[in-house]
């Protein structure tokens, strides 16, 4: 079960409001609104307050069971709002002027409950560097096979 909120019409940029929710994706609830909480942005307390509106959503169900230990941060996205219309104006090139655009953004979370225990960064246990080696086509750490028992079972040499 997923469990949404969003705040509309932020008053921020959306491209400053991506740094901060691009931090919290993944991880764990309680971690997420910790990293919220000392992290030096604008976005970051709108960014908490979508998170706690998510989790008191996740609260108030009383059709669902949920464990709120359990919860993560499965989606996270910020877009575009509209500009606000104003009429100020700076100084543009050549003797020209240009308006003041007053950016807004709509920042949206979806929270849902993790399957299996959630490790450090968000990331279930099972995951880790010997599968992201495995990926890059590097072996894995421990134990393995020397190159040349693979020569003498293939027959070339």
């Amino acid at each position: 079960m997923e469990f949404r909120a969003s705040h509309r019409f932020a008053p921020i940029s959306a491209r400053k409001a991506r740094l901060v929710v691009d931090m919290v994706r993944g991880r764990p609830v309680n971690q997420a609104l910790e990293l919220l909480q000392v992290t030096n942005k604008r976005a970051s307390g709108m960014t908490s307050k979508v998170i706690k509106a998510a989790l008191a959503s996740a609260e108030d169900r009383e059709d669902v069971e949920v464990d709120l230990n359990r919860l993560y941060v499965a989606r996270a996205w910020v877009d575009e709002g509209p500009d606000l219309p104003g009429f100020r104006y700076v100084a543009g090139p050549r003797g020209r002027y240009m308006p003041i655009r007053v950016r807004r953004s709509h920042i949206h979370v979806a929270l849902a409950e993790a399957e299996e225990e959630v490790g450090r960064r968000g990331r279930s246990a099972g995951r880790g560097k010997s599968r992201r080696r495995a990926r890059r086509g590097k072996p894995a750490e421990g134990p393995s096979e020397p190159a040349d028992a693979a020569t003498e079972e293939g027959g070339k040499e």
